[in-house]
């Protein structure tokens, strides 16, 4: 796939991204603005556009009015502006072209099916919701409703991946039969449903070069006739009309059932629908409106570059639209795409000015942790059949466990994980070098973003790499990006770029596994920032030497006399980057990397410079102090100072003076950070910066914050967490309420671990940390949910967090 759609869910954690729907805009807010709007045009739509849809049918046959003349279907291949708008005009067409052309719409949905093969789960809310849909849609039907705006148009809007194509096939195979069986007061009615999708198969796969080539409204017609008939549509060379392709369904399938057209029912659905979004109309095509239209200035402009972005959908959706909203023609429309709010401003905005038509969003979200589970049971279930062996429990499986739940809950994603044939779609993604960096930006830097970088991050959460709660908070779905194909607009050095996607894969495959993960992230991060900024200065001047990277330590206060630093970006672009887990026995110029072990004091270190005041460029030491576990209880500055000089002493003495010291902790100060009271050439990050610091990159560092401040403290999290980890070889817990069990046996009692090693009196020595935790301090299932969860999810209220406290200490030791 050349072009992905144009555009959103995470916290790494199912239920937090089903909470924060997608960022682009909220489609519920859309919709209720579009039905504010249909209040006030109630009175004039239907009759409104009753004329519009007459004057459209008028307006297509005079594009004809030469071939009926003629009684020849071939003239409208010889005029490429052409379109065909008569059901008899095309039904002859296509017998010539496919005389062995018959009905199959259950062949087209069956094929679409065969690569969905697990059960639907976690998916109550979307069917009741399309349920409701279609009754209300059957009733109006029924009454002869002539108000336009009592037809919702059903909106499936959601991220990539998240499963669109299969809920709209499942609302084809199960829902819309049941829906139309005798219920309620409604007798049975005879219904058609029709799949039609602008990606997947080669008929059906948008590809914009040819598709805005083409009458727009030859894009959903060419696709609605090719899943009636289950035939590929592509060679067709005529324009054909939506009304005419409708038209001749609808005939056919009533002639074959033998009953009025009017009581047949089609049900559509039309997915991957953000596709047609912003496509351009050829010039020959063009309404006649347009030029007016581009030459708007002032304040009419912006409505004016709304109306011909929206002038492709208006042109090619606007004919089905009309039909669906018209009882003489019961037809119900389902869209899936990955915009909702662009989405549902085209839907009810885009045919016209005077005409609002209603946009009824369906919910879907990432799956739960309980729908996650119950799809990894069939996953493995599916696995040990096929390879009739005995596979593990997928819960003693460590590194997956991590994966699936960084990939947000996203069925495809979670498939992909584990099976590894079934290729996440992701993959297939293209992006240029440069939309790599502008997105290495976004999320690795707390500022806001220009237009034309939001405008990039809307296409990114299209395909699922980038997640935003909010407008100023990104979340780089990381895993996600290691799958995209970089290409073209290549920016020089090139392997910085490959540098940076080695780092990301790195935090996908090693961060899980890492006792010190603190500290790894703290480096692959500082790694990122680094490369991010030599890569965009040496693309101005590729024989740059010394570049500024204070911009590399957002959050942190610096301490006084704290140099400015820079690196050497010939070092950093010919340094092989070796996997940032490498411990080093020295520091280096070229990268960041841990420190060996035996280096008490210091996690990571590398080779900076500062330039003196003649303009010379000296190198100096920085090193890293990690401090992840510091949090129980507020410190003060002589505290962050005592770790400074812990650091700066623990280098080779010759360092030690000119040496620049990063204290990383997420430990809260008694007070607000003060350069005054901190030591000379330092920095120190406390837990009011982890937010800037951690920037697009929480999913990976905020694991001392998942406690629930007020039930359960974090030294009670902690010692449920160390409670579990001593006791996991005995104990597995295959449901919430197996682990809750085992927690209500073991409280009280007291659990002890290491906490800090120190040194006194030239010794080092373990300092070990016992606390208890009683019964009250059990957090909710909710809470629990995740990883141990068969049950379905507590109607209890209380806080929640991302992951259980099991998994607390396994990142923060």
């Amino acid at each position: 796939m050349d072009r992905p759609a144009s555009a959103a869910d995470p916290k790494p954690n199912a239920r937090t991204a089903s909470a924060a729907s997608f960022d682009d805009v909220d489609a519920s807010q859309s919709t209720k603005r579009a039905r504010a709007n249909n209040q006030q045009v109630v009175d004039n739509a239907s009759h409104g556009a009753s004329q519009q849809l007459t004057a459209m049918k008028n307006a297509q046959r005079s594009l004809t009015a030469v071939t009926q003349g003629q009684a020849n279907v071939a003239m409208p291949n010889s005029d490429p502006s052409a379109l065909i708008t008569e059901a008899d005009v095309l039904d002859k067409l296509l017998r010539e072209k496919y005389p062995d052309l018959s009905p199959a719409p259950e062949t087209t949905i069956t094929r679409a099916r065969a690569s969905h093969k697990f059960q639907l789960v976690d998916r109550e809310d979307t069917i009741k919701s399309l349920q409701a849909q279609m009754a209300q849609f059957r009733r109006c039907v029924r009454d002869k409703v002539a108000d336009r705006t009592a037809y919702p148009f059903a909106l499936l809007a959601t991220l990539a991946g998240c499963g669109k194509t299969r809920m709209c096939l499942e609302a084809l195979q199960s829902i819309v039969p049941k829906a139309c069986a005798a219920q309620n007061g409604l007798p049975k009615t005879d219904f058609l449903c029709l799949f039609v999708a602008l990606n997947g198969c080669s008929d059906t796969i948008w590809i914009a070069e040819s598709e805005e080539q083409r009458h727009p409204e030859h894009t959903i017609a060419r696709r609605l006739l090719g899943s009636y008939f289950a035939c590929n549509t592509r060679d067709i060379s005529a324009n054909i009309s939506v009304l005419a392709a409708m038209e001749l369904i609808r005939a056919t399938e009533s002639k074959n059932r033998n009953i009025d057209p009017a009581q047949l029912h089609i049900f559509i659905a039309i997915d991957s629908a953000t596709f047609i979004l912003n496509s351009h109309v050829d010039p020959k095509y063009q309404l006649a409106d347009h030029k007016t239209l581009q030459a708007a200035t002032g304040k009419k402009k912006r409505s004016a570059d709304t109306r011909l972005a929206r002038r492709f959908w208006s042109q090619a959706m606007g004919p089905l639209q009309l039909l669906s909203t018209d009882y003489s023609t019961p037809t119900w429309l389902l869209i899936a795409g990955t915009k909702p709010s662009q989405l549902t401003d085209a839907i009810s905005r885009g045919i016209a000015d005077d005409l609002r038509l209603t946009v009824a969003p369906v919910p879907i979200a990432p799956l739960s942790g309980s729908g996650t589970a119950e799809l990894l049971d069939q996953i493995y279930m599916g696995l040990q059949a096929l390879e009739r062996s005995q596979l593990g429990p997928w819960r003693h499986n460590a590194r997956l466990m991590r994966s699936v739940q960084r990939v947000a809950g996203l069925p495809r994603s979670v498939i992909a994980l584990c099976v590894p044939h079934h290729f996440d779609t992701l993959g297939l993604t293209h992006l240029p070098h440069s939309r790599f960096v502008g997105l290495m930006e976004s999320c690795l830097f707390d500022n806001n973003p220009a237009a034309d970088t939001l405008i990039q991050e809307n296409e990114l959460v299209s395909i699922g790499v980038l997640f935003k709660a909010r407008e100023t908070d990104r979340l780089l779905l990381f895993p996600r990006v290691t799958l995209i194909q970089l290409y073209g607009g290549r920016i020089r050095p090139i392997d910085m770029v490959d540098d940076m996607r080695r780092v990301l894969h790195q935090l996908e495959t090693e961060l899980p596994t890492e006792l010190q993960g603190w500290e790894y992230f703290c480096v692959a991060i500082l790694n990122l920032r680094i490369l991010l900024l030599v890569t965009k200065a040496l693309e101005l001047d590729s024989k740059t030497q010394y570049v500024s990277v204070d911009s590399i330590f957002p959050g942190a206060v610096s301490g006084s006399s704290t140099p400015k630093l820079f690196v050497d970006a010939q070092a950093w672009s010919k340094v092989a980057f070796s996997p940032v887990a490498t411990p080093t026995r020295r520091a280096y110029s070229g990268r960041v990397t841990l420190c060996e072990e035996n280096h008490r004091g210091i996690d990571g270190w590398s080779i900076f410079y500062e330039q003196t005041p003649e303009g010379e460029f000296v190198p100096v030491t920085l090193a890293l102090q990690c401090k992840l576990h510091q949090v129980e209880s507020p410190v003060s500055h002589e505290d962050q100072n005592k770790l400074l000089r812990k650091a700066r002493a623990a280098l080779p003495e010759a360092e030690q003076e000119n040496a620049v010291v990063a204290l990383l902790t997420t430990s809260r100060m008694d007070s607000e950070p003060d350069a005054q009271q901190l030591d000379s050439r330092s920095f120190v990050l406390d837990r009011a910066g982890m937010d800037k610091f951690t920037a697009g990159f929480k999913a990976t560092a905020t694991t001392s914050q998942f406690h629930a401040p007020k039930h359960t403290s974090l030294e009670h999290a902690r010692a449920m967490a160390h409670m579990i980890d001593q006791h996991r070889a005995a104990e597995v817990f295959k449901s919430v309420s197996d682990l809750r069990k085992f927690l209500e046996q073991h409280a009280d009692e007291e659990v002890t671990w290491t906490m800090e090693v120190e040194k006194q009196r030239d010794k080092w020595v373990e300092v070990k940390t016992t606390v208890q935790y009683p019964a009250s301090a059990i957090p909710s299932d909710e809470v629990l949910n995740w990883p141990y969860a068969l049950e379905p999810r507590s109607e209890q209220g209380g806080d929640q967090i991302v992951r259980s406290c099991a998994d607390t200490e396994l990142d923060a030791e």
